[in-house]
């Protein structure tokens, strides 16, 4: 009977103080929470905190972009090449013409023979071929060279000035043989017609023709 009530006496010691010692956590743990105020604030993170958080947080991004690509406008070309001109060029309509033919002793100084003198249209004319002229040393004197092939007709300027020996206008009184006398061209006419035909290739000239083929001067040779 005793050692029954020893038993049931135990237990309930043990209940208590296991009891005892749930209530005594709590109680610490509710006073703990107790002497911490419910609204104090928790420290403000640093500047150097935050930055430094903030940091973790973004992702870091490339330092520099890729390269873009170039756009579709910038291969194709941005204007056409201009356009062909749709007509040919024009050719010439005719071809060009032909330079005039130079008159015969244009811009030169011919000796030559004379077999024709005459006046037609109010000018007058001379048939003429080249020749040569050549001193004679033996006589001291000029020997005229005939030319061969066809003469040839030059018109004298209306001012020509024409100096004639005696060979061809004949003794003057008061002058030398060899004297050049002044004539015009209708006197040169006159005279030379009254020499005879015989003496023409023996009788040679000094002519000056100038650019348009016209005789400007005249001179004939003395030969004693």
């Amino acid at each position: 009977m005793n050692t029954s009530r020893r038993h049931t006496a135990k237990g309930w010691l043990t209940v208590i103080a296991i009891s005892t010692l749930v209530l005594t956590g709590c109680g610490r743990q509710g006073g703990t929470d107790a002497m911490e105020p419910a609204g104090a604030a928790k420290p403000a993170a640093s500047p150097a905190a935050k930055a430094k958080e903030k940091t973790e947080q973004t992702p870091s991004s490339p330092t520099t972009e890729p390269t873009a690509r170039p756009s579709a406008a910038t291969k194709k070309p941005t204007a056409k090449p201009t356009a062909e001109p749709s007509t040919p060029a024009a050719k010439p309509s005719a071809k060009p013409s032909k330079p005039a033919p130079k008159a015969p002793f244009a811009g030169t100084a011919p000796f030559v023979n004379i077999n024709r003198a005459w006046t037609a249209g109010g000018r007058t004319y001379v048939s003429v071929r080249v020749a040569e002229k050549k001193i004679n040393t033996r006589f001291d004197t000029w020997e005229i060279i005939p030319g061969t092939g066809p003469f040839t007709t030059v018109p004298l300027a209306k001012n020509a000035r024409i100096g004639l020996t005696a060979q061809v206008r004949g003794d003057v009184a008061g002058h030398q043989d060899y004297e050049l006398l002044p004539y015009s061209p209708t006197q040169f006419v006159t005279v030379f017609n009254k020499l005879d035909p015989a003496f023409y290739n023996g009788t040679g000239f000094d002519l000056v023709v100038d650019a348009s083929g016209q005789i400007t001067s005249m001179q004939s040779l003395f030969r004693p």
